[in-house]
């Protein structure tokens, strides 16, 4: 779907263009054959966090992330391709790794759970996710609770 001209945006078409026109840019690199763009390499004194998007890996649907610089929240890389969920998981732990052990957050619906395992179990410093079991985030729910990252009923 062309957002730009199809005109059905919640943002208009010419605000839409100009970013396309101004903003977008080639990456510096493309790795795992050309599904990861890359438009800066990490900083080593900057926050970076990790967002995941969790697929089957067997569909027609796309397992993505995209890593965000904190202070700014500049995009500086993205990932979208057909991959298993276990190949997914290792991969955000390594990337999350690689862009100074970012907050990683992965989406928890469904087959998401599966990518969280394997930051579970990978023991990942710095991972972000909710409790299957609550239907809303609290932090101090959560605080309460005392949760412990290795109980995995939990």
């Amino acid at each position: 779907c062309d957002f730009i001209s199809s005109g059905h945006t919640v943002i208009e078409g010419e605000i839409l263009q100009w970013y396309k026109d101004s903003m977008v840019r080639e990456p510096i690199e493309k790795r795992y054959s050309g599904d990861m763009w890359v438009w800066e390499y990490p900083n080593y004194t900057k926050d970076y966090i990790v967002v995941g998007d969790v697929a089957r890996g067997d569909g027609e649907d796309y397992s993505a992330f995209h890593i965000f610089e904190v202070e700014s929240m500049e995009q500086v890389a993205e990932y979208k391709a057909r991959i298993g969920t276990r190949e997914f998981g290792h991969m955000l732990v390594n990337v999350g790794l690689e862009w100074n052990s970012a907050l990683l957050v992965i989406d928890n619906k469904n087959m998401g759970w599966d990518v969280v395992q394997v930051a579970l179990d990978r023991n990942y410093p710095n991972l972000y996710y909710s409790y299957k079991n609550d239907p809303f985030f609290d932090e101090n729910i959560h605080l309460r609770k005392n949760y412990d990252l290795k109980n995995k009923k939990e």
